[in-house]
Protein backbone atom coordinates (compact mmCIF):
# COMPACT_ATOMS: atom_id res chain seq x y z
CA UNK A 1 0.00 0.00 0.00
CA UNK A 2 1.59 3.24 -0.99
CA UNK A 3 1.71 5.99 1.62
CA UNK A 4 1.50 9.58 2.39
CA UNK A 5 3.25 11.30 5.24
CA UNK A 6 2.45 14.34 6.23
CA UNK A 7 3.26 15.97 9.95
CA UNK A 8 -0.04 15.10 10.79
CA UNK A 9 0.70 11.51 10.53
CA UNK A 10 0.31 8.80 7.82
CA UNK A 11 -2.55 7.45 5.14
CA UNK A 12 -2.92 5.97 2.71
CA UNK A 13 -2.25 6.71 -1.08
CA UNK A 14 -4.57 6.00 -3.80
CA UNK A 15 -2.46 3.77 -6.37
CA UNK A 16 -4.34 1.52 -9.11
CA UNK A 17 -1.79 -0.27 -10.57
CA UNK A 18 -0.75 1.48 -12.96
CA UNK A 19 1.77 4.26 -13.56
CA UNK A 20 0.79 7.61 -11.57
CA UNK A 21 1.75 11.18 -11.43
CA UNK A 22 2.48 11.82 -7.86
CA UNK A 23 1.08 15.10 -8.36
CA UNK A 24 -2.37 13.29 -9.36
CA UNK A 25 -2.67 10.75 -5.89
CA UNK A 26 -2.04 14.21 -3.67
CA UNK A 27 -4.78 15.39 -5.16
CA UNK A 28 -6.62 12.72 -4.99
CA UNK A 29 -6.76 12.19 -1.36
CA UNK A 30 -7.38 15.79 -0.61
CA UNK A 31 -3.23 16.74 -0.62
CA UNK A 32 -2.63 18.72 -3.49
CA UNK A 33 0.58 21.16 -4.00
CA UNK A 34 1.03 24.66 -5.35
CA UNK A 35 1.90 24.01 -8.93
CA UNK A 36 2.35 27.44 -10.23
CA UNK A 37 3.35 26.17 -13.41
CA UNK A 38 0.03 24.06 -13.83
CA UNK A 39 2.13 21.03 -13.48
CA UNK A 40 4.67 21.28 -16.49
CA UNK A 41 7.74 20.89 -14.73
CA UNK A 42 8.83 24.43 -15.46
CA UNK A 43 8.37 25.86 -11.87
CA UNK A 44 10.20 23.33 -9.32
CA UNK A 45 8.20 24.23 -6.90
CA UNK A 46 6.54 21.30 -6.06
CA UNK A 47 8.93 19.10 -4.32
CA UNK A 48 8.00 16.40 -2.43
CA UNK A 49 10.67 13.30 -1.01
CA UNK A 50 9.96 10.07 -2.28
CA UNK A 51 11.23 6.48 -1.18
CA UNK A 52 10.30 3.32 -2.90
CA UNK A 53 8.56 1.94 -6.24
CA UNK A 54 8.76 5.08 -8.42
CA UNK A 55 10.10 6.23 -12.14
CA UNK A 56 13.61 7.34 -12.97
CA UNK A 57 14.04 10.60 -12.22
CA UNK A 58 13.54 12.97 -15.55
CA UNK A 59 15.98 15.39 -17.24
CA UNK A 60 13.25 18.42 -15.98
CA UNK A 61 14.04 16.98 -11.96
CA UNK A 62 17.80 17.17 -12.60
CA UNK A 63 17.33 20.68 -14.24
CA UNK A 64 15.52 21.99 -11.35
CA UNK A 65 16.49 19.59 -8.40
CA UNK A 66 20.09 19.80 -7.04
CA UNK A 67 22.38 16.60 -7.09
CA UNK A 68 21.71 16.65 -2.62
CA UNK A 69 18.54 16.71 -3.30
CA UNK A 70 17.99 14.57 -5.47
CA UNK A 71 20.30 11.80 -3.35
CA UNK A 72 17.81 12.72 -0.48
CA UNK A 73 14.57 11.67 -2.45
CA UNK A 74 13.30 14.75 -3.58
CA UNK A 75 11.27 14.76 -6.60
CA UNK A 76 8.80 16.76 -8.74
CA UNK A 77 4.92 15.97 -8.02
CA UNK A 78 3.92 16.74 -11.46
CA UNK A 79 7.07 14.69 -13.25
CA UNK A 80 7.57 11.46 -10.46
CA UNK A 81 5.01 8.46 -11.17
CA UNK A 82 4.04 6.08 -8.83
CA UNK A 83 5.19 2.63 -10.11
CA UNK A 84 4.24 0.15 -7.02
CA UNK A 85 2.20 -0.07 -4.27
CA UNK A 86 5.33 0.42 -1.47
CA UNK A 87 5.71 4.16 -2.48
CA UNK A 88 5.75 6.52 0.40
CA UNK A 89 5.76 10.29 -0.21
CA UNK A 90 6.60 13.15 2.27
CA UNK A 91 5.43 16.34 2.83
CA UNK A 92 7.04 18.72 4.78
CA UNK A 93 4.88 20.87 7.00
CA UNK A 94 2.95 23.78 5.80
CA UNK A 95 2.47 27.43 7.01
CA UNK A 96 -0.23 29.07 6.72
CA UNK A 97 -0.40 32.06 4.85
CA UNK A 98 -0.07 35.77 5.82
CA UNK A 99 -3.23 37.41 4.11
CA UNK A 100 -4.52 40.43 4.06
CA UNK A 101 -8.53 40.48 5.30
CA UNK A 102 -8.75 43.78 7.01
CA UNK A 103 -9.64 46.91 4.31
CA UNK A 104 -11.34 50.34 3.94
CA UNK A 105 -14.68 50.74 3.06
CA UNK A 106 -17.21 53.89 3.29
CA UNK A 107 -20.26 53.42 5.13
CA UNK A 108 -23.76 52.55 3.93
CA UNK A 109 -27.25 52.33 5.53
CA UNK A 110 -27.59 48.92 7.02
CA UNK A 111 -30.09 46.95 4.98
CA UNK A 112 -28.64 43.38 5.11
CA UNK A 113 -29.57 40.76 2.44
CA UNK A 114 -30.76 38.15 5.24
CA UNK A 115 -31.88 38.11 9.04
CA UNK A 116 -29.41 35.91 10.87
CA UNK A 117 -26.18 34.93 9.36
CA UNK A 118 -24.33 36.04 6.57
CA UNK A 119 -21.18 35.25 4.38
CA UNK A 120 -18.96 37.68 2.31
CA UNK A 121 -16.09 36.31 0.39
CA UNK A 122 -13.04 37.51 -2.13
CA UNK A 123 -12.18 34.26 -4.10
CA UNK A 124 -9.13 35.67 -5.18
CA UNK A 125 -6.40 34.10 -7.61
CA UNK A 126 -4.11 33.45 -4.74
CA UNK A 127 -6.47 33.89 -1.72
CA UNK A 128 -9.52 33.04 -0.75
CA UNK A 129 -10.65 35.55 2.45
CA UNK A 130 -14.10 35.06 4.15
CA UNK A 131 -16.03 37.33 6.58
CA UNK A 132 -19.25 35.84 9.34
CA UNK A 133 -21.59 39.11 10.07
CA UNK A 134 -24.28 38.80 12.52
CA UNK A 135 -27.44 40.41 10.32
CA UNK A 136 -29.00 41.39 13.29
CA UNK A 137 -26.67 43.73 14.29
CA UNK A 138 -23.81 44.08 11.50
CA UNK A 139 -21.39 42.89 14.12
CA UNK A 140 -18.27 40.97 12.11
CA UNK A 141 -18.43 37.44 14.22
CA UNK A 142 -14.96 36.47 12.33
CA UNK A 143 -12.72 36.19 8.82
CA UNK A 144 -10.42 33.77 7.94
CA UNK A 145 -8.42 33.19 4.63
CA UNK A 146 -6.49 30.28 2.74
CA UNK A 147 -4.59 30.07 -0.20
CA UNK A 148 -6.89 29.09 -3.00
CA UNK A 149 -6.62 25.46 -4.07
CA UNK A 150 -7.04 26.25 -7.29
CA UNK A 151 -3.21 26.93 -6.85
CA UNK A 152 -2.43 23.50 -7.96
CA UNK A 153 -3.89 23.56 -11.15
CA UNK A 154 -1.96 27.19 -11.81
CA UNK A 155 -0.82 29.78 -10.53
CA UNK A 156 -2.79 32.54 -12.69
CA UNK A 157 -5.95 32.87 -14.60
CA UNK A 158 -4.62 31.10 -17.97
CA UNK A 159 -3.47 28.17 -16.71
CA UNK A 160 -6.57 27.34 -14.92
CA UNK A 161 -8.76 28.40 -18.03
CA UNK A 162 -6.63 26.31 -20.03
CA UNK A 163 -7.30 23.30 -16.91
CA UNK A 164 -10.97 23.67 -17.38
CA UNK A 165 -10.78 23.60 -21.16
CA UNK A 166 -8.94 20.42 -20.89
CA UNK A 167 -11.22 18.41 -18.74
CA UNK A 168 -10.74 20.02 -15.37
CA UNK A 169 -13.79 22.26 -15.19
CA UNK A 170 -15.11 20.02 -12.32
CA UNK A 171 -12.33 19.98 -10.18
CA UNK A 172 -11.42 23.45 -10.07
CA UNK A 173 -15.45 23.97 -9.24
CA UNK A 174 -15.06 21.59 -6.72
CA UNK A 175 -12.07 23.20 -5.11
CA UNK A 176 -13.22 26.37 -4.79
CA UNK A 177 -16.85 25.41 -3.64
CA UNK A 178 -15.31 22.81 -1.03
CA UNK A 179 -12.82 25.82 0.12
CA UNK A 180 -15.37 28.34 0.81
CA UNK A 181 -17.30 25.93 2.83
CA UNK A 182 -14.11 24.94 4.80
CA UNK A 183 -14.09 28.69 5.50
CA UNK A 184 -17.33 29.20 6.55
CA UNK A 185 -17.43 26.00 8.84
CA UNK A 186 -14.70 27.07 10.71
CA UNK A 187 -15.76 30.61 11.21
CA UNK A 188 -19.45 29.33 12.24
CA UNK A 189 -17.38 27.29 14.69
CA UNK A 190 -15.60 29.87 15.92
CA UNK A 191 -18.60 32.13 16.64
CA UNK A 192 -20.70 29.10 17.94
CA UNK A 193 -22.94 29.03 15.30
CA UNK A 194 -23.47 26.37 12.62
CA UNK A 195 -23.64 26.72 8.45
CA UNK A 196 -27.52 26.27 8.25
CA UNK A 197 -27.90 29.76 10.12
CA UNK A 198 -26.42 31.43 7.00
CA UNK A 199 -29.19 32.75 4.55
CA UNK A 200 -27.34 35.58 3.04
CA UNK A 201 -23.95 35.39 0.99
CA UNK A 202 -22.06 37.67 -1.42
CA UNK A 203 -19.58 36.06 -3.43
CA UNK A 204 -16.67 38.39 -5.39
CA UNK A 205 -13.67 37.90 -7.48
CA UNK A 206 -12.44 38.48 -11.04
CA UNK A 207 -14.50 37.02 -14.12
CA UNK A 208 -12.82 34.11 -14.01
CA UNK A 209 -12.63 32.91 -10.85
CA UNK A 210 -16.64 33.16 -11.31
CA UNK A 211 -16.65 31.51 -13.99
CA UNK A 212 -15.03 28.27 -11.76
CA UNK A 213 -17.09 28.40 -9.09
CA UNK A 214 -20.05 28.02 -11.34
CA UNK A 215 -18.79 25.65 -13.49
CA UNK A 216 -19.81 27.57 -16.58
CA UNK A 217 -17.58 26.82 -19.88
CA UNK A 218 -14.34 29.46 -20.08
CA UNK A 219 -14.29 29.46 -23.88
CA UNK A 220 -15.46 32.90 -24.46
CA UNK A 221 -13.68 34.49 -21.99
CA UNK A 222 -10.13 32.71 -23.04
CA UNK A 223 -10.04 33.32 -26.46
CA UNK A 224 -10.41 36.44 -28.85
CA UNK A 225 -12.76 38.52 -28.42
CA UNK A 226 -13.18 37.66 -25.06
CA UNK A 227 -16.75 38.65 -24.87
CA UNK A 228 -18.05 37.06 -21.65
CA UNK A 229 -21.53 35.34 -21.63
CA UNK A 230 -21.47 35.49 -18.30
CA UNK A 231 -21.41 38.97 -15.92
CA UNK A 232 -22.94 38.01 -13.27
CA UNK A 233 -24.97 40.57 -10.94
CA UNK A 234 -27.72 38.20 -9.83
CA UNK A 235 -29.16 35.74 -6.71
CA UNK A 236 -28.20 31.81 -7.06
CA UNK A 237 -29.51 29.64 -4.85
CA UNK A 238 -27.28 28.07 -2.10
CA UNK A 239 -28.15 24.54 -2.38
CA UNK A 240 -25.64 22.16 -4.39
CA UNK A 241 -23.46 25.73 -4.84
CA UNK A 242 -22.23 25.44 -1.29
CA UNK A 243 -21.98 21.98 0.68
CA UNK A 244 -23.77 22.03 3.99
CA UNK A 245 -25.59 25.28 3.44
CA UNK A 246 -29.02 25.85 3.55
CA UNK A 247 -30.79 25.56 0.13
CA UNK A 248 -33.10 28.71 1.29
CA UNK A 249 -29.44 30.59 1.91
CA UNK A 250 -29.50 32.68 -1.10
CA UNK A 251 -25.59 33.92 -2.63
CA UNK A 252 -25.59 36.82 -4.34
CA UNK A 253 -22.51 37.39 -7.19
CA UNK A 254 -22.07 40.65 -8.08
CA UNK A 255 -21.66 42.30 -11.18
CA UNK A 256 -18.44 42.00 -13.32
CA UNK A 257 -17.76 45.12 -15.68
CA UNK A 258 -15.97 43.17 -18.65
CA UNK A 259 -14.28 39.44 -19.04
CA UNK A 260 -11.07 40.74 -17.33
CA UNK A 261 -12.58 44.10 -15.35
CA UNK A 262 -14.47 41.44 -12.57
CA UNK A 263 -16.73 42.10 -9.74
CA UNK A 264 -13.78 42.20 -7.57
CA UNK A 265 -12.82 45.62 -8.79
CA UNK A 266 -16.60 46.56 -8.72
CA UNK A 267 -16.39 45.80 -5.31
CA UNK A 268 -13.24 47.79 -4.81
CA UNK A 269 -14.30 50.62 -6.38
CA UNK A 270 -17.56 50.56 -4.26
CA UNK A 271 -16.28 49.98 -1.17
CA UNK A 272 -13.21 53.05 -1.54
CA UNK A 273 -15.88 55.65 -2.62
CA UNK A 274 -13.30 56.88 -5.74
CA UNK A 275 -16.40 58.03 -7.79
CA UNK A 276 -17.51 60.17 -4.83
CA UNK A 277 -14.58 62.14 -4.15
CA UNK A 278 -12.87 65.00 -5.72
CA UNK A 279 -10.27 65.03 -7.94
CA UNK A 280 -9.42 62.04 -10.39
CA UNK A 281 -8.57 58.98 -8.30
CA UNK A 282 -6.52 56.09 -10.02
CA UNK A 283 -7.27 52.67 -8.06
CA UNK A 284 -5.05 49.89 -8.66
CA UNK A 285 -5.51 46.28 -7.39
CA UNK A 286 -2.11 44.63 -8.47
CA UNK A 287 -1.94 41.01 -8.73
CA UNK A 288 -1.88 37.88 -11.63
CA UNK A 289 -4.26 40.82 -12.94
CA UNK A 290 -3.49 44.18 -12.91
CA UNK A 291 -7.01 45.50 -12.71
CA UNK A 292 -7.15 49.30 -12.49
CA UNK A 293 -10.04 52.03 -12.14
CA UNK A 294 -10.01 55.91 -12.68
CA UNK A 295 -12.11 58.08 -12.13
CA UNK A 296 -11.99 61.79 -13.55
CA UNK A 297 -14.23 64.14 -14.90
CA UNK A 298 -17.13 62.36 -14.05
CA UNK A 299 -16.38 59.21 -15.64
CA UNK A 300 -14.82 55.84 -14.76
CA UNK A 301 -12.51 54.24 -16.91
CA UNK A 302 -11.11 50.68 -16.05
CA UNK A 303 -9.21 48.14 -17.63
CA UNK A 304 -7.21 44.94 -16.89
CA UNK A 305 -3.73 44.46 -17.96
CA UNK A 306 -1.89 40.90 -17.68
CA UNK A 307 0.59 41.14 -15.20
CA UNK A 308 1.47 37.59 -14.76
CA UNK A 309 1.97 36.02 -11.34
CA UNK A 310 5.37 37.26 -10.49
CA UNK A 311 4.32 39.47 -7.37
CA UNK A 312 2.29 36.58 -6.02
CA UNK A 313 5.85 34.70 -6.32
CA UNK A 314 5.31 32.48 -9.16
CA UNK A 315 7.73 32.06 -11.41
CA UNK A 316 10.50 33.46 -9.06
CA UNK A 317 13.34 31.25 -8.39
CA UNK A 318 13.17 31.68 -4.92
CA UNK A 319 9.31 33.02 -4.92
CA UNK A 320 6.34 31.97 -2.69
CA UNK A 321 3.35 34.04 -1.59
CA UNK A 322 2.95 35.59 1.51
CA UNK A 323 4.73 32.60 4.21
CA UNK A 324 6.45 32.68 7.61
CA UNK A 325 10.18 33.19 6.42
CA UNK A 326 9.44 34.73 3.41
CA UNK A 327 11.74 37.79 2.34
CA UNK A 328 9.11 40.60 2.52
CA UNK A 329 11.21 43.99 3.02
CA UNK A 330 14.71 44.61 1.71
CA UNK A 331 16.34 48.13 2.41
CA UNK A 332 19.90 48.52 1.56
CA UNK A 333 21.96 50.76 4.62
CA UNK A 334 25.48 51.53 3.96
CA UNK A 335 25.80 50.18 0.62
CA UNK A 336 24.99 46.63 2.16
CA UNK A 337 21.55 44.96 1.76
CA UNK A 338 19.25 43.93 4.46
CA UNK A 339 16.29 41.88 5.00
CA UNK A 340 13.16 41.43 7.07
CA UNK A 341 10.99 38.54 6.85
CA UNK A 342 7.24 37.64 7.81
CA UNK A 343 7.18 36.49 11.39
CA UNK A 344 10.86 37.28 12.00
CA UNK A 345 11.98 33.73 10.34
CA UNK A 346 14.75 32.49 9.33
CA UNK A 347 14.84 33.48 5.46
CA UNK A 348 13.23 30.92 3.18
CA UNK A 349 11.92 32.26 0.17
CA UNK A 350 11.10 35.71 -1.73
CA UNK A 351 7.33 37.36 -1.75
CA UNK A 352 6.16 39.61 -3.82
CA UNK A 353 6.81 42.90 -1.82
CA UNK A 354 10.39 41.48 -0.82
CA UNK A 355 10.92 40.59 -4.89
CA UNK A 356 9.46 44.55 -5.66
CA UNK A 357 11.85 45.91 -2.43
CA UNK A 358 14.88 43.93 -4.04
CA UNK A 359 14.85 45.18 -7.56
CA UNK A 360 15.02 48.46 -6.16
CA UNK A 361 18.00 47.61 -3.92
CA UNK A 362 19.74 46.19 -6.53
CA UNK A 363 18.96 49.55 -8.63
CA UNK A 364 20.54 51.30 -5.77
CA UNK A 365 23.91 49.59 -5.23
CA UNK A 366 24.25 49.32 -8.49
CA UNK A 367 23.99 45.41 -9.70
CA UNK A 368 21.00 45.81 -12.10
CA UNK A 369 21.50 48.52 -14.60
CA UNK A 370 18.05 50.32 -15.92
CA UNK A 371 18.06 48.03 -18.96
CA UNK A 372 17.39 45.07 -16.38
CA UNK A 373 20.72 43.35 -16.83
CA UNK A 374 22.29 41.95 -13.79
CA UNK A 375 25.62 41.70 -13.33
CA UNK A 376 25.60 38.66 -11.76
CA UNK A 377 24.15 34.98 -12.59
CA UNK A 378 22.40 35.71 -9.10
CA UNK A 379 22.85 38.51 -6.32
CA UNK A 380 21.93 36.62 -2.54
CA UNK A 381 20.15 38.88 -0.27
CA UNK A 382 21.64 40.04 2.67
CA UNK A 383 23.90 37.09 3.26
CA UNK A 384 20.94 34.77 3.53
CA UNK A 385 20.75 31.89 0.77
CA UNK A 386 17.79 33.33 -0.85
CA UNK A 387 18.87 34.98 -3.80
CA UNK A 388 17.29 37.16 -7.36
CA UNK A 389 18.37 36.00 -10.74
CA UNK A 390 17.93 37.22 -14.16
CA UNK A 391 15.11 35.53 -15.50
CA UNK A 392 13.28 37.21 -12.13
CA UNK A 393 14.32 40.54 -13.30
CA UNK A 394 12.86 39.68 -16.40
CA UNK A 395 9.33 38.92 -15.32
CA UNK A 396 9.57 41.97 -12.72
CA UNK A 397 10.32 44.11 -15.68
CA UNK A 398 7.48 42.54 -17.85
CA UNK A 399 4.85 42.65 -14.97
CA UNK A 400 5.45 46.04 -13.60
CA UNK A 401 5.79 47.64 -17.64
CA UNK A 402 2.61 45.84 -18.21
CA UNK A 403 0.83 47.57 -15.18
CA UNK A 404 2.66 50.94 -15.63
CA UNK A 405 1.33 50.95 -19.34
CA UNK A 406 -2.07 50.33 -18.07
CA UNK A 407 -2.06 53.55 -16.17
CA UNK A 408 -0.43 55.50 -18.75
CA UNK A 409 -3.03 54.32 -20.86
CA UNK A 410 -5.89 55.41 -18.68
CA UNK A 411 -4.16 58.60 -17.98
CA UNK A 412 -3.80 59.08 -21.37
CA UNK A 413 -7.41 58.67 -22.53
CA UNK A 414 -8.56 60.78 -19.49
CA UNK A 415 -6.35 63.58 -20.51
CA UNK A 416 -4.79 63.96 -17.55
CA UNK A 417 -0.81 63.07 -19.16
CA UNK A 418 0.96 66.01 -17.75
CA UNK A 419 -2.00 67.24 -16.01
CA UNK A 420 -3.80 66.89 -12.37
CA UNK A 421 -2.22 64.28 -10.72
CA UNK A 422 -4.35 61.65 -9.15
CA UNK A 423 -4.42 60.25 -5.94
CA UNK A 424 -3.91 56.62 -6.40
CA UNK A 425 -5.62 53.79 -3.83
CA UNK A 426 -3.65 50.79 -3.96
CA UNK A 427 -5.60 47.59 -3.32
CA UNK A 428 -5.00 44.06 -2.04
CA UNK A 429 -2.69 41.84 -0.18
CA UNK A 430 0.18 42.52 -2.26
CA UNK A 431 -0.78 46.09 -2.37
CA UNK A 432 -1.27 46.31 1.20
CA UNK A 433 2.17 45.09 1.54
CA UNK A 434 4.33 46.56 -1.45
CA UNK A 435 6.85 49.95 -0.39
CA UNK A 436 5.50 53.08 -2.52
CA UNK A 437 8.34 54.37 -2.47
CA UNK A 438 10.31 51.04 -3.92
CA UNK A 439 6.98 50.70 -6.61
CA UNK A 440 7.92 54.14 -7.92
CA UNK A 441 11.62 53.46 -7.84
CA UNK A 442 11.06 50.33 -10.32
CA UNK A 443 8.59 52.53 -12.21
CA UNK A 444 5.71 49.89 -11.48
CA UNK A 445 3.80 53.44 -10.02
CA UNK A 446 4.48 57.15 -11.30
CA UNK A 447 6.70 59.09 -9.21
CA UNK A 448 4.77 61.87 -8.74
CA UNK A 449 1.68 59.90 -7.35
CA UNK A 450 3.44 59.30 -4.55
CA UNK A 451 2.50 61.64 -2.06
CA UNK A 452 -1.01 60.88 -2.44
CA UNK A 453 -0.65 57.45 -2.58
CA UNK A 454 -2.78 54.99 -0.10
CA UNK A 455 -3.13 51.41 0.84
CA UNK A 456 -6.41 50.49 1.44
CA UNK A 457 -6.52 47.07 1.86
CA UNK A 458 -8.85 43.91 0.56
CA UNK A 459 -11.45 46.60 -0.95
CA UNK A 460 -12.96 43.76 -2.93
CA UNK A 461 -13.51 41.85 0.36
CA UNK A 462 -15.19 45.35 2.24
CA UNK A 463 -17.20 46.00 -1.01
CA UNK A 464 -18.42 42.43 -0.65
CA UNK A 465 -19.30 42.66 3.13
CA UNK A 466 -21.42 46.28 2.29
CA UNK A 467 -23.18 44.97 -0.17
CA UNK A 468 -24.03 42.01 2.11
CA UNK A 469 -25.08 44.37 5.14
CA UNK A 470 -27.05 47.18 2.85
CA UNK A 471 -29.12 46.87 -0.02
CA UNK A 472 -28.31 50.41 -0.88
CA UNK A 473 -24.71 49.34 -1.52
CA UNK A 474 -25.71 46.51 -3.61
CA UNK A 475 -27.78 49.14 -5.73
CA UNK A 476 -24.75 51.41 -5.90
CA UNK A 477 -22.96 48.65 -7.04
CA UNK A 478 -25.21 47.74 -9.99
CA UNK A 479 -24.86 51.99 -11.12
CA UNK A 480 -20.92 51.25 -10.91
CA UNK A 481 -21.24 49.15 -12.91
CA UNK A 482 -23.17 50.69 -15.91
CA UNK A 483 -21.44 53.75 -16.05
CA UNK A 484 -18.11 52.04 -16.53
CA UNK A 485 -16.48 52.26 -19.86
CA UNK A 486 -13.99 49.28 -20.13
CA UNK A 487 -10.30 50.16 -21.99
CA UNK A 488 -9.53 47.40 -24.42
CA UNK A 489 -5.83 47.02 -24.00
CA UNK A 490 -4.86 43.93 -25.86
CA UNK A 491 -6.08 46.11 -29.42
CA UNK A 492 -4.61 49.32 -28.30
CA UNK A 493 -1.06 50.71 -30.10
CA UNK A 494 -1.07 53.45 -27.58
CA UNK A 495 -0.82 50.47 -24.45
CA UNK A 496 2.04 48.87 -26.69
CA UNK A 497 4.30 51.42 -27.08
CA UNK A 498 4.16 52.73 -23.28
CA UNK A 499 4.88 48.88 -22.09
CA UNK A 500 7.72 48.75 -24.64
CA UNK A 501 8.91 52.21 -22.82
CA UNK A 502 8.14 50.88 -19.50
CA UNK A 503 10.46 48.04 -19.30
CA UNK A 504 12.95 50.21 -18.63
CA UNK A 505 14.07 50.65 -15.13
CA UNK A 506 14.57 54.62 -15.85
CA UNK A 507 14.93 56.89 -12.65
CA UNK A 508 11.85 59.12 -12.49
CA UNK A 509 11.61 62.59 -11.27
CA UNK A 510 8.83 62.87 -8.65
CA UNK A 511 7.63 66.36 -9.47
Amino acid sequence: MAILRTPDGERALPFGGERQLVSDALRACGAALDMPCSGQGKCGKCRVRCSGSLSPVTAREREKLTEKELASGVRLACCAYLTGDDAVITLAETAGIDAVTEGESIAFERDPLGKKLGLAADIGTTTVAAYLYDLGTGARLGEAAVKNPQSSFGADVVSRQRHSLGGGAAALKDAVRGCLASLAGELCAGALKTIADIDAAVLTGNTTMLYLLMGYDVADIAAAPFEAAHLFGDFVDAGGLLPGFSESCRVYLPPCISAYVGADITCAILSSGMTRREGPVLLADIGTNGELALFSGGKLLCCSTAAGPAFEGAGIACGSTALPGAVDRVSVENGDMRVHTIGEKPAASLCGSGLLDAAAALLETGLLDESGRLREERVFLGGTDVYITQGDVRNVQLAKAAVRAGIETLLLRAGLTGGPIPELLIAGGFGSRLRPGSAARIGLIPASMLPRCAAIGNAAGSGAAAILLSRAALKRCREIVRAAETVELASSPTFSEFFIEQMLFEQEDAT
